[in-house]
């Protein structure tokens, strides 16, 4: 019998290691915004409010930014080659790009790192083998950021490194 890890595997287009400490950093992440309050109650469920992180976080992750060039680079591109949305069209779910609306960049750029999340769990990506490049870069560029998004505040950055919740 095939493991389970291969069996996954074989369907990935993107280093499995990545995707996998993508999809717990970004899962961590969430949790400590949670944790932390920063979410919405949506017919009693807790939603994520990129927004109330954005406020908390934006003075330490610009400053980073400033002081950073190769952040300020990964930003930089992520704003220009944003991930695609996935929308239905015509019937049928596809990607389009759609640019996120937010009050500062930092709202925007924690939108397509939720986005780049949402297209590895939900979408095709990291599936589809013309775009396996792309997905490897998206999925880098977001850990970079899930990174220098947890340190940028005290609060979020103790609660981020908490492993005993």
């Amino acid at each position: 019998m095939t493991s389970s890890k291969t069996a996954a595997a074989k369907f990935l287009t993107v280093p499995p290691n990545l995707a996998l400490d993508f999809l717990v950093l970004f899962a961590r992440f969430e949790s400590s915004a949670k944790a932390l309050g920063f979410f919405d109650d949506v017919n009693q469920t807790p939603k994520v409010s990129w927004s109330k992180v954005a406020v908390c976080i934006d003075e330490g992750f610009q400053a980073k930014k400033q002081s950073d060039k190769k952040l300020s680079q990964l930003v930089d591109w992520l704003l220009k080659e944003p991930p695609k949305k996935q929308v239905v069209v015509e019937g049928e779910a596809s990607f389009q790009s759609r640019s996120p609306t937010g009050k500062s960049e930092t709202e925007v750029l924690l939108q397509l790192v939720a986005r780049i999340r949402n297209n590895l769990f939900h979408g095709n990506k990291g599936f589809i083998r013309n775009d396996a490049v792309r997905d490897e870069d998206l999925l880098t560029a977001g850990l970079d950021l899930i990174h220098h998004f947890s340190v940028s505040e005290g609060r979020f950055a103790a609660r981020f490194e908490d492993v005993i919740s």
